[in-house]
């Protein structure tokens, strides 16, 4: 008997920690998709951003940090020592600003990930898409203030940062399939987000530049603004969490969420010893990964200038094939 209630007390505790798995097939569609939707039009800010700033940041680079006057800085293309020289300096300033928006918010979402598996995702996201808007913000501040050093552009990145940015979004989205979609159904609903975030990739070249380039930083604002605050509103009042997963409060749950044990589980599972050479090509592999991604940090091309005469399907053919050669057809 005794045996029997230990038994019971520790499954009832248990119960209070662990979610509810549910059924995608039982949830209404506004509650099985508004995640999705969410980090889909996220990834549509980040998209009508990006490139816009890569064209601040090189203007920046020319009239500012080089001091190159209004002739050179208007036909960059036609100088490649002055146009390389340009690249280097926003490269150096694009690859600061990745580290500072990509290293904080990695450990903001272990933080975020231990959070949601004890009180839910809502406040993650929430958090997530505040801090957004506020380095959104900032950025527009500096479209309109040209002459803010580079190095603002860098600092403004810190409020996303904190929130974790898209990596706490994605993790919210990646958790709600696995609570919610049964193991046969999950490769299906991993096809339809990637589709969706490449239709929000789509769009955000489409008309991101376009936008900057004919109407100026104001009409670009509003849709910038607006895109978070859509997913602000669906957050709020549209998601609801599957459950509360522990009796305590915010501050008290977010304090136990503090803990970094995930990350060196992570790293003891990555010094152990595996057989056929398969730990130092997991270093390679890592290593391959952070110089693939150096390159594509800082500006999008020499020819951003015309960005806005890309052809669609050319664009397409980028995001599907990751081909940087088809940006090169135009009209």
């Amino acid at each position: 008997m005794e045996s029997e209630s230990i038994m019971s007390s520790e499954s009832s505790s248990s119960s209070e920690t662990r979610p509810m798995v549910h059924h995608g097939q039982y949830l209404p569609l506004t509650q099985k998709y508004v995640l999705d939707l969410v980090l889909a039009t996220y990834v549509l800010y980040v998209g009508l951003l990006w490139i816009p700033l890569n064209d601040v940041m090189m203007t920046k680079s020319c009239y500012f940090e080089l001091k190159y006057n209004a002739s050179i800085c208007e036909s960059l293309t036609n100088n490649s020592a002055f146009l390389n020289e340009v690249h280097r300096v926003t490269k150096y300033y694009g690859l600061a600003s990745n580290i500072v928006a990509s290293l904080p918010a990695a450990m903001s979402t272990i933080i975020a990930s231990n959070f949601m598996t004890r009180s839910g995702m809502k406040v993650p996201v929430i958090c997530a898409i505040v801090c957004t808007v506020i380095t959104c913000a900032l950025q527009l501040y500096s479209f309109v203030h040209m002459s803010l050093p580079l190095v603002f552009n860098v600092i403004f990145q810190i409020p996303q940062a904190i929130g974790g940015g898209q990596l706490v979004v994605m993790t919210a989205v990646q958790t709600r399939i696995a609570l919610t979609t049964s193991a046969e159904d999950r490769k299906y609903r991993y096809f339809l987000l990637r589709y969706l975030l490449l239709l929000s990739n789509l769009i955000a070249v489409a008309i991101g530049t376009p936008l900057y380039k004919h109407h100026g930083p104001f009409s670009l604002a509003v849709l910038l603004i607006g895109s978070l605050l859509f997913s602000l509103i669906l957050i709020v009042f549209v998601f609801r969490d599957l459950g509360v997963y522990s009796n305590e409060s915010v501050c008290t749950a977010l304090a136990n969420s503090a803990d970094f044990s995930t990350l060196r589980k992570g790293l003891d599972c990555l010094e152990q010893a595996r057989p056929g050479h398969a730990r130092a090509q997991i270093y390679f592999m890592l290593i391959s990964l952070t110089i693939a991604n150096i390159p594509y940090a800082g500006n999008v091309d020499g020819e951003r200038k015309n960005l806005h005469s890309w052809r669609i399907v050319a664009v397409l053919g980028c995001l599907m094939t990751d081909d940087n050669t088809l940006l090169h057809h135009r009209n």
